[in-house]
């Protein structure tokens, strides 16, 4: 999982610059768009179903309130709350 954050890390890159050197980007866009989808299915299927199989509620919520501690000191989008 750690390595599909990375690798999407670096096409967002590699896009971004494309784009602002008005290159051949839209080959890429798609690609970085399965790759995403893929990712979100894995995280959503997998990963998150297992942790909340896991963990107990209280473990959850210290999770959430540490991801978005971290989220507002990095300036990340924090997205539904």
């Amino acid at each position: 999982m750690l390595d599909d954050h990375a690798r999407l890390r670096d096409k967002f890159c590699q896009l971004e610059a494309l784009y602002d050197q008005q290159g051949p980007w839209r080959d890429l866009l798609e690609e970085v768009g399965q790759e995403l989808e893929a990712h979100a299915r894995l995280e959503d299927r997998l990963v998150f179903g297992y942790l909340e199989s896991v963990l107990s509620a209280q473990d959850l919520d210290d999770i959430l309130h540490r991801s978005q501690d971290f989220r507002k000191r990095m300036g990340r989008p924090m997205g539904k709350q």
